[in-house]
């Protein structure tokens, strides 16, 4: 019997023996086949440089703080451009427009839609604000406008939006006075030199000649003319147009950007004296301001180029945006 017991204790103790060492490597494993875990320091320094590189950009760096482009949609199929500009100018006159042009249909009947580049980033801001209110009336009713972002952060706009223009120096309207006897002082004779001009005409692209109706003035007497050219766009037809009439009738007739009718009164008259009080005194800007101040080719850029605002529009889907208005 005392044979058996010492038998069996010492099967036991072998059993023992062996489980304790089976687990002993098995520890050993694990302790070499897993990574040590991170240094508190490196870690801290990983979480570091994951948040730096999605740190929020700077307020003067973003993209739509110089946005001043809206798309409306909604519009009636037969809706003209110059409709458009007159309805901003009865129900919302928020601010001179530097240009606008309608958008391609994508079918026959379908809503029109537009693209309005303003002067000033508070207008553009404004038509959006008056449009949800039901103020901004096309026909009658009110169009959807929305900020033009898509196409101003896809196109690298940090580097191709042009400054704010004046709404008094800069506007896409001329204003042409002189004596009604000078010769070819008149629209007809205005638009065959303007066309006539392979420079100008070529600056103002797929622009052209288009314009609301000119209004033409002559004093009670028969004296006095003027003429009031409601252009599309500032930097492409208003500007060059400007040099061109300038240099064939010389000082006979004083050329000058007019008021902007979407633009109000109080608005212009504030941006007047804005500028005035900057240094610009009135008797030297009118003449022959913008003459020199601005390159024609600088100007348009992203702000006022209809030929890239029609192919961009397409490709970031307001096409569809118009079909569904």
């Amino acid at each position: 019997m005392p044979h058996l017991i010492n038998t069996g204790t010492n099967t036991c103790r072998a059993l023992l023996t062996r489980c304790i060492f089976q687990l002993r490597g098995a520890s050993t494993q694990r302790t070499f086949s897993s990574p040590p875990p991170p240094a508190p320091a490196e870690g801290s320094l990983i979480r570091r440089i994951l948040s730096r590189s999605h740190d929020a950009p700077e307020p003067k760096n973003t993209p739509n703080n110089r946005n001043r482009g809206v798309i409306v949609t909604g519009l009636d199929p037969d809706v003209t451009l110059p409709e458009l500009l007159q309805s901003i100018a009865r129900t919302a006159p928020v601010g001179a427009i530097a240009s606008a042009f309608l958008l391609p249909s994508q079918r026959q009947g379908a809503n029109k839609g537009a693209k309005v580049n303003f002067s000033q980033r508070r207008a553009a801001m404004q038509l959006v604000r008056l449009s949800r209110e039901k103020t901004f009336l096309v026909r009658g009713r009110t169009p959807f406008v929305t900020e033009h972002r898509k196409a101003l952060a896809a196109r690298g706009a940090l580097r191709s939006v042009p400054p704010p223009l004046s709404e008094c120096f800069q506007t896409r309207v001329l204003v042409l006075e002189g004596p009604a006897g000078v010769e070819g002082f008149d629209e007809v004779s205005i638009r065959r030199l303007l066309v006539a001009d392979e420079v100008a005409m070529r600056d103002s692209g797929p622009f052209g000649m288009e314009s609301e109706g000119v209004i033409t003035t002559d004093s009670p007497d028969g004296t006095r003319r003027s003429i009031e050219w409601r252009f599309n766009s500032y930097s492409a037809q208003a500007l060059p147009f400007k040099k061109v009439i300038k240099r064939h009738f010389g000082e006979q007739l004083r050329v000058t950007h007019g008021r902007d009718p979407c633009c109000a009164e109080d608005i212009y008259d504030a941006a007047w004296r804005a500028s005035t009080a900057q240094g610009g005194l009135a008797s030297d800007i009118h003449p022959g301001q913008q003459d020199a101040e601005v390159n024609v080719d600088e100007a348009k850029g992203y702000e006022d180029r209809g030929d890239d605002g029609h192919a961009n529009l397409i490709e970031d889907g307001h096409a569809d945006l118009i079909e569904k208005a």
